[in-house]
């Protein structure tokens, strides 16, 4: 059987498609990785209106206002990976409290597999791709905020806390008692 041929491309809005054809899916739980640009509570979250979260998703993404990396295995998309520059997510600031950073500090904030392809090696390979992408963009230094210890697959969107780890990032001290971890590029 022939190894799958995975490679990855940068969130523009001609690949929206792809981006929607993968949150689409039941495991995403609808966020279309808006949770982090929610301006109400978590219990208000519960309550939004899917279908207006996936329009506001398509708005950012039209605007490029917007950034991540998909994975593709062939010319299906099986991962996804958030990033932005940290101030550009006060709610992530707000809930997490990391230490402060630098004003041009990027973070990773969501981090999602295609339920039958994880714990295959290319969540790894996404990562790489993604810290490759923002190296070449000139980012100097990223954050993370990855669930630690063993979790069920489901609940670690924001990836696991090996994961990032294992590719050089280093635990940081949080307020909130959140995992906080960076990486210089």
């Amino acid at each position: 059987m022939a190894e799958p041929h995975l490679w990855a491309r940068a969130l523009q809005p001609e690949f929206s498609e792809d981006f929607l054809k993968f949150h689409d899916r039941a495991d995403c739980g609808g966020c279309w990785c808006m949770y982090w640009h929610f301006q109400g509570t978590n219990e208000e979250w519960g309550r939004a209106d899917k279908a207006k979260l996936r329009e506001q998703k398509c708005d950012r993404i039209a605007l490029q206002g917007d950034t991540g990396m998909l994975l593709y295995e062939d010319q299906t998309p099986i991962g996804w990976c958030q990033f932005g520059l940290r101030k550009n997510f006060p709610k992530l600031v707000e809930k997490l409290k990391p230490p402060p950073g630098p004003d041009d500090l990027w973070c990773i904030n969501c981090f999602l597999m295609a339920s039958e392809k994880r714990r295959q090696g290319h969540a790894r390979v996404l990562l790489a791709i993604s810290l490759e992408h923002l190296k070449r963009m000139g980012v100097k230094e990223v954050e993370a905020y990855p669930k630690a210890g063993a979790h069920e697959d489901g609940e670690v969107w924001m990836g696991p806390e090996r994961l990032f780890l294992d590719a050089g990032f280093t635990a940081v001290e949080a307020a909130a008692g959140a995992r906080i971890v960076r990486k210089a590029l």
